[in-house]
């Protein structure tokens, strides 16, 4: 019993999806970020990951929106939408395999120069956060 908790340990955790890049050329496995730029200051990004990281792939969007206003120079940024698809699962074979559909998290965001109060991101502040958080080194 104590080897198959530890194999069930080891399998969950090499399933979790790292920070990075998603890859432009996989149509199969499609897992970390990828964004589009809307106009000068505003962005969509998304993160690809294995179900079920809603938590995590949230985080990600979060951390490459901060990223992105960070490395344009902007010291604020607005969450102006977010969804999340995907990340259903199905549970096979007696409850030991589950089957789960990917999961996307989706962010829309402005990059702004001043702070517009209690609603604005502090762009270095969210880095900080979840760089610690996931313990990510800076690229």
């Amino acid at each position: 019993m104590r080897l198959i908790t530890c194999a069930a340990a080891i399998l969950l955790a090499s399933c979790s999806t790292p920070y990075q890049q998603a890859p432009q050329e996989s149509h199969w496995v499609r897992r970390g970020y990828s964004e589009v730029q809307i106009s000068n200051d505003t962005y969509e990004v998304s993160f690809h990951a294995a179900s079920p990281e809603e938590k995590r792939a949230r985080d990600f969007a979060l951390l490459r929106s901060a990223e992105i206003c960070g490395s344009r120079q902007y010291p604020y940024f607005l969450i102006l939408g977010e969804n999340v698809t995907g990340g259903e699962s199905t549970t096979l074979l007696l409850g030991l395999f589950r089957n789960s559909s990917p999961l996307s998290a989706n962010l829309r965001f402005r990059c702004l120069r001043e702070s517009m109060g209690n609603t604005a991101l502090e762009t270095m502040a969210v880095q900080e956060s979840l760089r610690t958080r996931y313990e990510i080194t800076r690229s």
